[in-house]
């Protein structure tokens, strides 16, 4: 007979009250105590001691955290004393045995991927999304644009963070375009969310969703009207989902090209354009802009300067790069990226600069694909890590098995 699972609150189980019925109400109506269930594992537990012989086990950790001793085991080895140590010794060596079915000889500790690929292979036309990908995690770069691998949707899937984001910046999109200069309508908020009921109209069958996600929605929705309303004080004309794209001429000669799709470009009355980016997930930190790990924002401000956007001449005036938090934590205002020591064209010619440095770089056909050069600064979400291992090499102790 083996008893496994002997820890507090796996065997015996937790004595939990009901949280809508109490210990007096449990007695009006009759029902069992909570520490009834204790005592029936108790008589279970000595029942189940009668067998000829038994192994009792219990784990010291569950879910990665320590657990304690089932109050059984304490009272067996408080009462038992010696006999109890001769039990512990019989353990062992099932234990000894267990441990030697994944004991090596020697363990040799995996070194992170570094993927080396031809330059015949390596993009020539990335996005400006994609530039943070290959700063940030250049084997998740690798996987995705050189091996081209994709992640499978899951099975029976629900809008994710991702999805609803996608939709939600078509309706915004569908929505200036509708109003390209001017003030807003007095009903813009009515055909807003009539956009949006029809954009989401699948997902409103779900009650779930229009528990959860449909408020959160409907928040953006007001953030989105609100920094509109303010925004088109001092625009002449806005544009949306604008497609841009820039060359440039590396090193060894070979030609790069850069490409955006901008959210939002307004032009005011002097000639200054304003650079929007919707966020509806995780927004990049200001230092992390500027840093250019996070260079979405200044890229569409080179693309922008150099004349890629169609609605810009080049060497065009840029006012301001602002991110626009919508939904959860959103308030409508916009977050304007600033550099203390530059001034935003400076800023922009600095991240030129950083970007044809590092595309030279990986022209070079000794440069490899390290996956998480600089863990502090890894995607927030990325879906290779599986695929370089990182579990394996990545974790405190050198104790991985190659």
């Amino acid at each position: 007979m083996l008893l496994g699972g002997l820890d507090e609150t796996v065997w015996p189980p937790a004595a939990e009250a009901d949280a809508f019925l109490n210990r007096p109400m449990r007695a009006e109506l009759g029902l069992s105590t909570p520490e009834r269930r204790i005592g029936q594992t108790a008589h279970d537990f000595v029942a189940a001691l009668g067998n000829g012989r038994v192994i009792l086990s219990r784990a010291h950790k569950r879910g990665g955290a320590p657990t304690t001793a089932s109050r059984f085991l304490l009272r067996l080895q408080a009462l038992a004393g010696a006999p109890w140590q001769v039990c512990v010794a019989r353990g062992q060596s099932w234990l000894d045995l267990a441990r030697g079915l994944d004991a090596v000889a020697r363990v040799t500790p995996i070194a992170p991927p570094q993927p080396c690929p031809p330059l015949r292979l390596r993009p020539d036309r990335l996005s400006v999304t994609a530039i943070e990908t290959l700063r940030r995690d250049p084997y998740a770069h690798y996987a995705d644009k050189i091996l081209g691998l994709k992640p499978l949707d899951p099975l029976d899937q629900t809008a994710g963070v991702r999805e609803r984001g996608v939709i939600l910046h078509d309706i915004f999109a569908t929505f200036v375009r509708s109003f390209p200069s001017g003030p807003l309508p007095s009903d813009a908020a009515a055909r807003l969310e009539g956009m949006a009921r029809d954009a989401f109209g699948r997902f409103l069958q779900n009650a779930g969703f229009q528990t959860f996600h449909w408020p959160v929605i409907e928040a953006a929705l007001a953030q989105f009207l609100d920094f509109e309303a303010e925004a088109r004080a001092k625009a002449i004309t806005v544009s949306a989902e604008v497609p841009g794209r820039v060359q440039f001429t590396l090193d060894d000669g070979s030609t790069f090209t850069l490409t955006a799709r901008a959210d939002r470009i307004s032009v005011d009355a002097f000639g200054g354009h304003v650079i929007t980016d919707y966020k509806t997930g995780v927004m990049p930190t200001n230092p992390q802009i500027v840093a250019g790990f996070s260079p979405q924002l200044t890229l569409e401000g080179l693309i922008l300067r150099e004349g890629g956007f169609s609605l810009a001449p080049k060497g065009a005036e840029i006012e301001a790069l602002q991110l626009l938090k919508l939904g959860t934590g959103g308030t409508g205002a916009p977050q304007v990226v600033v550099s203390k020591d530059k001034t935003l064209v400076e800023l922009i010619l600095r991240h030129r600069d950083q970007l044809l440095r590092m595309l030279n770089q990986f022209r070079d056909p000794a440069t490899t694909y390290p996956s998480m050069p600089r863990p502090a600064l890894a995607l927030r979400y990325n879906a290779y890590e599986h695929l370089a291992r990182n579990e394996e090499w990545a974790g405190e102790d050198e104790g991985h098995i190659a």
